[in-house]
């Protein structure tokens, strides 16, 4: 059986562009907006209600930016014990290397 996949592109059009570009904008802000009000304690619910009004966003948009930000937040959580892992065996190799290389050489910078 062949497998197809299918790839559309959008003619440019400035017009959508730069409203498209100006959703990411807003976007954007608010995603690392809220991920500072989360990082700083404030619970999602209170934060929701100034968001709002705040980006013009509707609630949907809100609920998605939360559940986005959220799990980006507990995807880092989850890894961070590989990445500390990682870094250590990181530096382990690289203590490991300077051992080798002699003193005085202009080498061991």
């Amino acid at each position: 059986m062949m497998q197809r996949s299918f790839a559309t592109r959008l003619s440019r059009d400035s017009d959508r562009d730069s409203l498209l570009d100006a959703y990411a904008d807003l976007y954007g802000r608010a995603e690392r907006t809220l991920f500072a009000r989360l990082c700083a304690g404030d619970p999602l619910a209170v934060t929701k209600r100034a968001f709002l009004p705040s980006f013009g966003l509707t609630a949907r948009q809100f609920n998605a930016l939360g559940a986005t930000v959220k799990g980006k937040i507990a995807s880092i959580k989850e890894r961070r014990p590989d990445l500390i892992r990682n870094l250590e065996r990181r530096i382990a190799r690289a203590r490991k290397v300077l051992a080798k290389i002699p003193r005085g050489t202009g080498k061991h910078h």
